[in-house]
């Protein structure tokens, strides 16, 4: 390669730096994240490199192809890469120039000017009247949250997950304003006006970032504008809190934590090790942010890219484990939670219950911390009495050489309640705020928070991966989102809208008819059985559904959708509801676990279609198939494996659950499917 400049673009300032350059007679050469980037610079003539790179990579090329200099043009907010490519100048000893956006400097007697979201949240409680947010949905719930009481008003992006987002998070859907820039200032002042917004919140992303427009909208209307200054690079810090074993009390101590943090001031950032579903509803409740599975199975050398992604705004980030700390698949660690705190690097509080247990809780712990070199820093003891942790408590740290940072006492008012396939839903709780009160009271009481916090902070930096997604999908996907059908992975939505496709949601319990203008349906796990009535009553989406599998148009459906994909669902009451019968099996509610549970591979019978090889997934149910054409394999091991579900060119319907990062080609092929509707 001749001698260039490389010019990290995306932005209007990278267009100018391009222009200067080629004025100069250099041979300027951009990087840009995705397609929209090339198209922009499309007029110059440049070569661009297309694609997210990560440090390493960035590294690499340009160790390979040495640029003359660097001009980073990146969005402001974009501090992770701007972070990344200014030590790999700094090791390669190339020269390096940060473009920065043009501050909005106005002469506007109204403009406050904040730190970040926490600072702009305390102004915002002392302001009367309806506020409007113009600052994107991962902080939505943060606001919400924090400003109980206020009437928000939220302008986010007119797709399906940002406005999805905001109503999950408890919007009002009159206060989700779903629209696509740019914004003149009529536009801004129209908003507004039917808002009422008595105040406007913005970030600081510059004369391109559409701020100037905001400004003068707000001046005519004469309200202020709070607005968050370009965010300083920095280092989230986390914590995991992790048990001996299932039952002992991690998700009751992680809320309480979590709620402490928040009650501090502390924008909170759940996760959750392992394919659970249920628990990262509570974390998202809470927190107002969506909590995130990190799962060494799907996601192994992804964990801390994901981590570093997920946790943009967050002042903390909390993992709660699941099971044991060592418990994997099978007898092994793979898998395990331990495996998650290793590639995070995050220090590990360990939750370990007394009760019937006294001085052998001293042996258990050193087994525990000298199985394996592992990150845990800390124990708490749980259903414990005051008396007995002022005696054990010294003697832990002396024989185990581990600080104990506190106590939880026996009080089953705060004990969770559960159901057959966990715990009961967060959006099922009563008195949920109370609830969360009285456990993080408790917690302050008998537990060493502050010493929790600044164990978190010594968290070591993750070494992040940013991976290369571009929007090659541009199709819209129905997805099913109600009571009946609620568990999804977050990451799978972010994913598919990384890709390109617009998701649009809709209830097979109430909607009477499929989303117009898609090209392919989504159905999720959740609870079908507990509303197979109305899913039964509601017969015109289900014969929609069935003549649109029937036509062979493209469903992707697992666990629960698969099961209404069926002729009937019958429950644990002997009742049987009548499904979409797109598909020949039957479901029943057992008692009892299926024996087909955990990770598992799925190949298909004649490898074709879309399982052209095998993808994974994890399985989890009370329910019980019944029919004889199933033209899935499910593989629990080399010795167990049983058919199950069905597969086409551009259909997959089983039981198991897909992380869509963990099969990436399996979705991919998937969505080559949905775009040949388009055709």
């Amino acid at each position: 390669m001749e001698e260039y400049i490389a010019v990290i673009a995306g932005t209007t300032e990278s267009k100018a730096v391009v222009e200067k350059l080629l004025k100069d007679k250099e041979c300027p050469v951009a990087f840009v994240a995705t397609k929209l980037g090339t198209d922009m610079l499309a007029q110059y003539g440049i070569s661009t490199v297309e694609g997210r790179k990560t440090k390493e990579e960035f590294f690499a090329y340009f160790k390979q192809y040495r640029p003359k200099k660097v001009f980073d043009a990146s969005h402001p907010f974009a501090d992770i890469v701007t972070a990344n490519v200014k030590e790999v100048c700094q090791r390669l000893k190339i020269p390096y120039e940060r473009v920065e956006r043009k501050s909005t400097q106005y002469d506007y007697e109204n403009l406050i000017m904040v730190s970040d979201t926490r600072e702009a949240i305390e102004y915002l409680k002392s302001c009367h009247g309806p506020i409007l947010l113009t600052t994107g949905v991962k902080t939505a719930g943060t606001y919400q949250e924090h400003l109980e009481g206020k009437e928000i008003f939220v302008r986010v992006l007119k797709k399906g997950n940002s406005l999805w987002q905001c109503l999950k998070l408890g919007y009002d859907k009159e206060h989700v304003i779903g629209l696509d820039p740019p914004f003149s200032i009529e536009d801004n002042e129209q908003l507004i006006r039917k808002t009422r917004a008595a105040v406007l919140v913005t970030k600081d992303s510059g004369v391109s970032g559409g701020v100037p427009e905001k400004i003068e909208a707000a001046k005519r209307c004469h309200i202020p504008v709070v607005m968050i200054q370009k965010p300083e690079e920095r280092k989230v810090p986390r914590l995991l809190v992790t048990a001996a074993g299932s039952g002992t009390g991690k998700t009751t101590i992680t809320l309480g934590l979590m709620q402490c943090l928040k009650n501090r001031g502390l924008i909170v950032q759940g996760y959750k090790c392992g394919p659970d579903y249920i628990d990262p509803m509570y974390h998202t409740r809470l927190t107002g942010r969506a909590s995130v599975n990190l799962d060494p199975v799907f996601h192994k050398g992804r964990m801390g890219m994901m981590f570093d992604q997920y946790s943009e705004g967050a002042d903390i980030g909390i993992l709660e484990g699941v099971m044991g700390f060592y418990d994997g698949i099978g007898s092994t660690t793979e898998g395990s939670t331990y495996e998650v705190a290793k590639e995070t690097k995050t220090p590990a509080v360990l939750i370990l219950s007394v009760k019937g247990i006294a001085n052998t809780i001293i042996p258990m712990i050193q087994g525990i911390l000298n199985y394996q070199e592992n990150t845990i820093k800390a124990v708490i003891l749980n259903q414990c009495s005051k008396g007995f942790y002022q005696q054990i408590a010294p003697k832990i740290e002396e024989e185990c050489g581990i600080c104990v940072a506190g106590y939880v006492p026996v009080n089953d008012t705060l004990t969770l309640t559960s159901r057959h396939l966990g715990l009961t839903m967060a959006g099922e709780m009563k008195q949920w705020e109370t609830y969360l009160y009285a456990l993080a009271d408790q917690i302050e009481e008998t537990v060493e928070v502050d010493q929790l916090l600044s164990l978190a902070k010594k968290a070591k930096d993750l070494n992040t991966k940013e991976e290369h997604i571009s929007k090659e999908y541009p199709v819209r996907i129905g997805v099913a989102l109600d009571e009946a059908f609620c568990f999804y992975y977050e990451d799978n939505f972010r994913m598919l809208e990384a890709l390109g496709v617009e998701l649009r949601f809709f209830s097979p319990m109430r909607d009477e008819k499929l989303p117009e203008d898609i090209q392919g349906i989504y159905l999720g796990g959740g609870y079908p059985e507990l509303f197979a009535k109305e899913l039964e009553e509601n017969q015109s989406i289900r014969m929609e559904i069935r003549q649109w599998c029937q036509d062979g148009k493209p469903i992707l459906a697992e666990c629960g959708g698969y099961m209404y994909l069926g002729q009937s669902i019958k429950n644990q009451q002997g009742q049987t509801f009548a499904m979409c019968q797109a598909f020949g099996h039957r479901t029943e509610m057992k008692e009892r676990l299926n024996l087909h549970f955990g990770y598992v591979t799925i190949l298909a019978e004649e490898p074709a279609g879309l399982l052209t090889s095998p993808i994974k997934g994890h399985e989890f149910h009370y329910s019980a198939e019944y029919g004889d054409d199933f033209t899935c394999i499910v593989k629990k091991n080399e010795k167990r494996s049983w058919k199950s579900g069905y597969v086409t060119k551009n259909q997959y319907c089983a039981y198991p659950h897909l992380s869509f990062r963990g099969n990436e080609s399996f979705i991919k092929n998937f969505l080559e499917q949905v775009k040949e509707e388009l055709v």
